[in-house]
């Protein structure tokens, strides 16, 4: 199994796992154009070939090893320039956990976009950043941090007005990360 995140290229479609012969999942970041593919039965060769392109990140084949320092500050970089938060990433977490958490953020944007009635909403693209605090979003985008949240069972009380879209998103992600996770077939 090989777990990678690179652009979608085009709506719901990894970039460039259809120029391969393997069966993959992706879960998709919202409306960003980035995705987490789950991939079976990838060979070697394919997986370095993949592993070039600098837009993704292939995740080593044991999931279960806790993440280096080199895979730590590679992942947080990544990350930062796609408005993903990465902060929480470290050396005392697993790969599978990275992965799992990864989810869990990918899961806030899209359940962000189904409450935005189909748009191509995001928190960034409804002129948010990580940093934006609660207390300076919108009413709109206020009740849909809280709904998100709400929707999927995870306790929005310890939200402040301080809080930022990046605490609220990780939030999620932690709490989402305890739950199964299936992409394409493949267990987590």
């Amino acid at each position: 199994m090989e777990v990678v995140a690179g652009p979608i290229g085009n709506v719901r479609r990894a970039k460039y796992l259809y120029a391969y012969p393997y069966r993959f999942g992706c879960l998709d970041y919202g409306s960003e154009d980035i995705c987490l593919a789950a991939v079976t039965g990838i060979t070697q060769v394919d997986h370095d070939a993949l592993a070039l392109n600098t837009d993704v990140i292939a995740l080593p084949e044991i999931l279960d090893n806790f993440m280096t320092a080199g895979q730590t500050t590679a992942a947080r970089n990544f990350y930062d320039t796609l408005n993903i938060p990465s902060g929480w990433i470290n050396t005392s977490r697993t790969v599978r956990e990275v992965v799992k958490i990864t989810a869990g953020l990918f899961q806030f944007n899209q359940r962000w976009r189904g409450l935005s009635a189909g748009r191509q909403s995001s928190p960034f693209k409804e002129g948010m950043n990580l940093n934006t605090q609660y207390r300076n979003m919108s009413e709109l985008n206020k009740g849909r941090v809280v709904v998100t949240m709400d929707s999927m069972q995870v306790d929005t009380s310890t939200l402040t007005g301080t809080s930022t879209i990046r605490d609220a998103m990780q939030l999620f992600a932690i709490e989402i990360s305890l739950r199964p996770l299936v992409i394409g077939g493949i267990s987590f």
